[in-house]
C-alpha cells in the first residue's frame, strides 16, 4: 500500500517526512469550459515544519471573482456538497489532507484557487485552472456593408462569443446568397455586378453582411451638412469607396449642382448662396468660371455639352426667376438660349443632348407648384412643350432616353431647397420626352432630384431616401446601395 501511494504522488504519514506547509496533491492544472464542474477534486496536504501531517487543521479554499463584479471566475464547495461559493473551509483528515470541489466560472482565461492554513496565514499554496470559452452563440461579421469591384476581394472579419461574451477562436463557415461572388475561407471575391449577402455560421451562431459590386466608376457629390454652420463640401470618390478626395469647401447654401468636364479633369460647381456663381476646380485651386461679370444675380446647375464646347447653366436675372444660359467652356461668350423670364417664371437644370441639338430642362411656367420638363431646339430656339411632370432631367449618353425624378405639386420655386430635397420615383422618357415609364425599382425607396447616367447609359447614380447613393440598373431596376456614401447628394458620374 505504501508503494502504491508513492506511485500516485500521495505522500502519506507512513511514507516518511512530508514537505512542510501546504502541498497540492491532485486536481490542479486542469482545462475545461466555462461553468464546468470538474470531476477531480482539488486535494491538498498540510504538514508542519518537521514534515508531520497536521490532523484536524482548518484549510481555506478561496476562489475568485471579477474585479468590481459579482460574476465568479472560479468557485469551491466541500466534497459531497453543491453549495458552491467563493470560499470554503475544510478540516484535514488523519493524513493532513483536505479536498474541495471545483466549478469553473463564466470568464475565459487562467484562474487560481488560493489555499491557506487558518492557523498560520503565511502557509499558502495555489491551484491553477484554464477556463475555455463555451460554444459560440453570437457571431459578428464586418464590414457590415461594403463595396468591391468585379475581380477584387474583401476579407470578412469575424468575431464569435459564447453566452457570457468570451471570444471563441473557431472560424466561421462562410457562404454567399448568389453566384455573383465566391468565398474561400473568409475572403469574398466579386465575380459579377450586383448586390449579395454573405452569411457566416459557427456553432449555433449566425450573422450576415452585405456586399455591393458596382460598375467601375468615379462620382462627384455634395456632402450634406448636419447643420448650416458647417461648410459645404464636394467630394470625388470611386464607386467602391476608393480614392476619396475632398474637392472643394464653399460658403453658404451652395447646393447648386456640379458637373464633370467631358475629359473628367475638371469640375464646375456653385459657390455662395443667393448670389451663386460657378467655379472651376481642376488639380489646383478653384477659379471663377466666367471671364466677365454677367447680368445675372446668380448662376448654377452647370452641364457640359458632350463635345466640351459649351457649358449650359441656370441663370437668374433676379431672386425669383430663372433662364437657360450657356457659355463657352473657357467661360466666355455667355448667352441666354431659352426664353426670357418674367418676375415669376423660373427655368432651370438644363442638360444638352449628346448631339448638342437640343436641351432638356425644367420649368414652372405651366404651374408654379408643378415642375415640368420641356425641350429646347438650340438652333431655332423653338420649345417643345412636352410638359412632363419631373425634376432634374438627364440625357443618356447614347441619346436614346431622358431620365428624371417624378414630381408632385408643392409650393416652392423650382430651385427652392424644399423642392430640391423632395423625393420621387425614377423614370425614363424617350428622346422626344414622351412615353414615360417608371424604372421598376423594388421596395418603397424614393429618390432625390439630381441624378446622372453612367458613361455606358446602363446605370443611374441617385441619392435614395435611405440616405446614401445607389446605382440603379435602368433596364431591370436592380439597385446597388453604396454604404460609404452616407449623406451624399447631387451626384454626377465622371465620363
Amino acid at each position: 500500500m505504501i508503494a502504491l501511494a508513492a506511485c500516485n504522488g500521495d505522500q502519506s504519514v507512513g511514507s516518511g517526512r512530508l514537505p512542510s506547509g501546504l502541498t497540492v496533491i491532485a486536481g490542479s492544472d486542469v482545462s475545461d469550459t466555462v461553468e464546468a464542474l470538474l470531476q477531480a477534486d482539488l486535494l491538498v496536504q498540510l504538514a508542519d515544519k518537521q514534515g508531520k501531517a497536521m490532523k484536524g487543521a482548518d484549510v481555506a479554499f478561496e476562489g475568485a471573482s471579477e474585479p468590481a463584479s459579482v460574476r465568479p471566475l472560479i468557485q469551491v464547495a466541500r466534497v459531497g456538497s453543491s453549495a458552491f461559493a467563493l470560499g470554503v473551509v475544510v478540516r484535514t483528515d488523519g493524513d493532513g489532507k483536505a479536498a474541495a470541489r471545483i466549478r469553473l466560472g463564466q470568464s475565459a482565461g487562467e484562474v487560481r484557487v488560493r489555499i491557506r492554513s487558518m492557523r498560520d496565514s503565511t502557509v499558502t499554496a495555489s491551484a491553477t485552472y484554464r477556463v475555455n470559452a463555451g460554444n459560440a452563440v453570437r457571431l459578428v461579421l464586418a464590414p457590415r456593408d461594403t463595396a468591391v469591384y468585379v475581380g477584387r476581394s474583401v476579407t470578412i472579419r469575424a468575431q464569435s462569443a459564447d453566452r457570457f461574451g468570451n471570444l471563441v477562436a473557431a472560424a466561421p463557415t462562410m457562404s454567399t446568397g448568389s453566384p455573383i461572388a465566391t468565398v474561400a475561407a473568409t475572403t469574398v471575391t466579386a465575380t459579377a455586378i450586383g448586390r449579395t449577402i454573405v452569411r457566416g455560421i459557427v456553432g449555433g451562431a449566425r450573422d450576415s453582411v452585405y456586399l455591393s459590386i458596382p460598375p467601375v466608376g468615379v462620382i462627384a457629390a455634395l456632402v450634406d451638412r448636419v447643420s448650416t454652420s458647417e461648410p459645404v463640401r464636394y467630394v470625388m470618390v470611386g464607386l467602391d469607396g476608393s480614392g476619396l478626395v475632398t474637392r472643394a469647401t464653399v460658403d453658404g447654401f451652395a447646393e447648386a449642382g456640379l458637373a464633370f468636364s467631358p475629359s473628367g479633369g475638371e469640375v464646375l460647381y456653385g459657390n455662395g448662396s443667393h448670389t451663386t456663381t460657378l467655379l472651376r476646380a481642376g488639380t489646383g485651386a478653384a477659379t471663377p468660371f466666367f471671364q466677365v461679370p454677367l447680368p445675372l444675380a446668380s448662376s448654377a446647375f452647370p452641364r457640359y455639352s458632350r463635345d466640351g464646347a459649351w457649358v449650359y447653366f441656370a441663370g437668374r436675372p433676379g431672386h425669383q426667376n430663372g433662364e437657360i444660359w450657356r457659355a463657352r467652356a473657357d467661360g466666355s461668350s455667355a448667352e441666354r438660349v431659352g426664353a426670357a423670364a418674367d418676375d415669376f417664371a423660373l427655368e432651370s437644370h438644363p442638360d444638352p443632348s449628346p448631339d448638342g441639338t437640343r436641351v432638356v430642362y425644367g420649368t414652372n411656367r405651366v404651374n408654379s407648384t408643378m415642375p415640368v420638363l420641356r425641350l429646347l431646339d438650340v438652333a431655332t430656339r423653338a420649345i417643345d412643350s412636352v410638359d412632363l411632370p419631373g425634376l432634374t432631367p438627364r440625357w443618356s449618353p447614347d441619346g436614346q432616353s431622358i431620365a428624371y425624378v417624378t414630381a408632385v405639386p408643392q409650393w416652392g420655386y423650382l430651385e427652392h431647397n424644399r423642392v430640391m430635397r423632395s423625393t420621387g420615383q425614377l423614370a425614363l422618357a424617350n428622346a422626344q420626352g414622351r412615353n414615360p415609364r417608371l424604372i421598376p425599382v423594388a421596395g418603397a425607396r424614393q429618390w432625390m432630384p439630381h441624378i446622372d447616367f453612367s458613361p455606358d447609359s446602363r446605370y443611374l447614380i441617385a441619392a435614395s431616401s435611405a440616405g446614401i447613393l445607389e446605382v440603379v440598373d435602368v433596364r431591370t431596376g436592380e439597385t446597388i446601395p453604396l454604404a460609404h456614401t452616407l449623406r451624399y447628394l447631387m451626384p454626377t458620374w465622371k465620363p
